[in-house]
């Protein structure tokens, strides 16, 4: 029950941190395993396997509790624990308090101090892990067996191997915990929502203006306004998009034949742009702008914030330093 209820809680939280996540574009799963018909099942799969996992989490801690409650069996077991200890358990134990000791006298975070040391330690370590090693291999199954265990009440994590998972992933019952993200995220997004809304209301305006007979601006001036009030949303348009990639693509045949000008390149149908990119002064004056525009933006940045400064704290000393920054700005202008 509290293996349940953790992993229930836990569901929770990894579910609105992951969509969160991916409404700020950071995925850390593939996309086609996220194909937002899989979520149709996102809800009865996660009942099942809720209820699936409970019962056969009981089952394992009663297969793994009843030989140790048994008298014959736990006998068994401490008649061999001293040939256990000395075979397997000793050695385990050796080779961790002489990794612990020697590893600061033969090596730093990254280098070796003594390579004979080293050697005479690797050697060492490699004789002990021979037996030592099923210790280690007993505890790897045994975490395995709790990690698989923790996660069969929830969806939120494939109990598959990754190396699998990124050829193919095998655990349908995640799959369709990444759809349900997936679809939260682009279908159920408070942003998106809003630029919707915001988009059938600006309709709405139109068809009335249009109804009463007034002239509503037309599509090519609300466009010349929004670049202008958002410069940066131009290198987004589909023309400069589809220019962008028709000179890398004349650039990688031109690389290919040897040559080292671009004659032309098309754009749009009717547009052409003629460059030169092997003569000094074209490479220098595109810097010049370059750097011309990035220091811009970035004063325009700090004036953004003095200004916002002066309007949350108009008689703060920080308010004087910042209208004295920004006239100073405004003068080099």
């Amino acid at each position: 029950t509290i293996i349940t209820i953790f992993a229930l809680i836990s569901f929770v939280i990894q579910f609105r941190t992951h969509v969160m996540n991916a409404r700020l574009g950071r995925f850390d799963f593939q996309l086609k395993n996220a194909a937002i018909a899989y979520s149709a099942t996102f809800i009865g799969i996660n009942v099942s396997s809720t209820v699936v996992g409970f019962l056969l989490i009981v089952v394992v801690v009663t297969v793994i509790v009843v030989p140790f409650t048994w008298s014959v069996v736990r006998n068994i077991l401490v008649s061999m624990w001293e040939p256990l200890w000395w075979a397997f358990i000793f050695p385990k134990i050796i080779s961790i308090l002489s990794t612990i000791i020697l590893k600061k006298c033969l090596f730093t975070e990254f280098l070796i101090k003594t390579r004979a040391g080293a050697s005479i330690f690797f050697f060492y370590q490699t004789f002990l892990a021979i037996t030592g090693g099923f210790v280690g291999a007993i505890i790897r199954f045994v975490l395995g067996l709790v990690g698989v265990l923790l996660m069969l009440p929830g969806t939120f994590g494939a109990n598959t191997p990754d190396i699998f998972n990124k050829i193919y992933l095998l655990d349908s019952s995640y799959r369709t915990y990444l759809a349900a993200v997936y679809m939260y995220c682009t279908h159920n997004n408070p942003i998106a929502i809003t630029a919707a809304h915001r988009l059938m209301s600006i309709k709405e305006t139109k068809q009335r203006m249009i109804a009463d007979g007034k002239k509503w601006t037309s599509t090519k001036s609300l466009l010349i306004l929004i670049l202008i009030r958002f410069p940066h949303l131009r290198q987004y348009r589909k023309a400069e998009l589809q220019w962008q990639k028709d000179l890398e693509k004349t650039q990688k045949e031109l690389d290919k034949k040897g040559e080292c000008e671009v004659q032309t390149a098309h754009v749009g149908g009717d547009v052409h742009k003629s460059l030169t990119a092997q003569e000094p002064w074209i490479a220098n004056g595109v810097e010049h702008l370059q750097a011309q525009y990035s220091s811009l933006g970035k004063r325009l940045e700090l004036a953004k914030k003095q200004q916002l400064i002066i309007a949350l704290r108009p008689d703060s000393t920080q308010a004087d330093d910042a209208r004295r920054s920004l006239r100073e700005m405004l003068q080099e202008r």
